[in-house]
């Protein structure tokens, strides 16, 4: 499933939602226990939009994440006529230059019929305008059925310091007002 990043949201139904409907946990952006510290007492932040090369087990692809200041955090992959999906979440400080961060996000098909969830858990370590991140995801059938799990590795190289670089960041297209959107808060 190797894609190359483009900007297309999929995402109908907000990801809080369905992050209750599946049983997977994430901290509201108020719990992000201090994603909000000034990157000068703390080290480095995530805060902006970020290139990203996403390694599976068996596969991988590209991704487009964005962290606001508030603890929003969401990611997008593939486009028109692709395997993609998008998703939003939440991240938070774990320690200097280094946070985690959770996101549910869709798995589309090429035509654009959604095929699963993932509900992604990454630790990640910054250094400056580059970020490694490990951790396990849990993956769901399009019923809400966790079908099993799986380790993930992301590499990824900051686009911009701005949390909504217009025309790229996973932000939204089809999903409802009132839904948060990478962004919102900060």
């Amino acid at each position: 499933m190797s894609h190359t990043v483009r900007s297309r949201i999929t995402t109908a139904v907000p990801a809080a939602v369905l992050a209750v409907a599946l049983g997977v946990s994430l901290p509201t952006p108020a719990a992000a226990h201090g994603a909000e510290a000034p990157p000068s007492s703390t080290g480095s932040t995530p805060i902006g939009t970020w290139d990203a090369t996403v390694t599976l087990p068996d596969s991988g692809h590209q991704a487009t994440f964005a962290f606001a200041a508030g603890g929003v955090a969401c990611m997008s992959f593939g486009g028109p006529g692709e395997f993609g999906g998008s998703g939003l979440g939440t991240w938070w400080r774990t320690g200097t230059n280094r946070f985690s961060f959770k996101i549910l996000h869709d798995v589309h098909d090429p035509s654009g019929t959604v095929v699963g969830w993932v509900g992604v858990n990454q630790q990640a370590l910054q250094q400056a305008d580059t970020f490694t991140g490990s951790g396990v995801s849990q993956l769901f059938a399009a019923d809400g059925t966790q079908t099993g799990t799986t380790t993930a590795q992301v590499s990824a190289t900051r686009r911009s310091t701005t949390h909504a670089d217009s025309g790229h960041s996973p932000a939204t297209a089809t999903r409802p007002a009132s839904t948060p959107q990478c962004g919102e808060g900060t």
